[in-house]
């Protein structure tokens, strides 16, 4: 893949679009026994049931355009359903009512919500990092937005962090692969020893986390400068929780 130009690059991040056409690009050309990856690929399945047969897996599927019935049995499955790839819409009483345009994030992109002059008014219901994107994206647009939140907790989105890397690595993702930065998040592939015991089951450890996540937390909010001055409403977006 070669490198995208400048203009779409920072600190070594780059759009999304890039990976998409790699990827595309990548599934056509890549040939084996005269079949091509996107040859090999079944598309609109629905997977129904899931079987262990000595040495094999079945699964039990159904074309879910047409409905047709369909059987897989291989010896090697990978679950990689990811989290949306079917959206979840909310049941919204009176919506047959409402003379606006209804879309999910999925759709948000491909819409015409941000370029049409006839949209002023933009709601975006839920919490998380994808509503997040959209009300920062209909803002800049010159949008009025409403932003709808549980009142819960839950007062914005669950994980921000600054882009910026350190030392050697130009970008917080390159650290977060480090084995060192993954025993700072309690998990059970990174394994129990006196380092992970320390940081998360000790009070000296519990005060460590506390500290390098506060100042994360700060780093975050200031490469996303919410109060800069401007007339869009930015330090709107600022979440109320750590």
């Amino acid at each position: 893949m070669q490198r995208p130009p400048d203009d779409d690059v920072y600190l070594e991040f780059f759009k999304a679009k890039h990976t998409t056409n790699y990827l595309e690009s990548y599934a056509d050309k890549h040939c084996y026994s005269g079949r091509t990856l996107r040859d090999r690929i079944s598309f609109s399945i629905e997977v129904l049931s899931i079987l262990r047969s000595d040495d094999s897996w079945i699964l039990s599927a159904k074309n879910v355009e047409t409905g047709h019935p369909t059987k897989f049995v291989t010896r090697k499955l990978i679950v990689a359903s990811g989290l949306t790839s079917a959206p979840n819409m909310p049941s919204l009483p009176g919506i047959t009512d409402f003379h606006g345009e209804v879309l999910h994030h999925k759709n948000f992109g491909s819409s015409n919500v941000l370029t049409s002059p006839e949209i002023q008014n933009i709601t975006v219901l839920g919490a998380g990092k994808s509503s997040a994107d959209m009300a920062y994206e209909a803002v800049k647009a010159g949008k009025a937005v409403s932003w709808i939140l549980k009142a819960t907790n839950t007062t914005g989105p669950g994980f921000f962090l600054s882009p910026k890397g350190i030392g050697p690595y130009k970008n917080a993702f390159e650290i977060g692969m480090t084995r060192a930065a993954a025993t700072f998040s309690p998990s059970f592939l990174t394994g129990v020893n006196w380092w992970t015991r320390l940081l998360h089951s000790t009070k000296y450890g519990v005060k460590l986390m506390s500290a390098f996540w506060n100042t994360v937390d700060k780093d975050a909010r200031k490469d996303a400068d919410y109060g800069r001055p401007n007339h869009l409403g930015f330090e709107k977006l600022s979440p109320h929780s750590p």
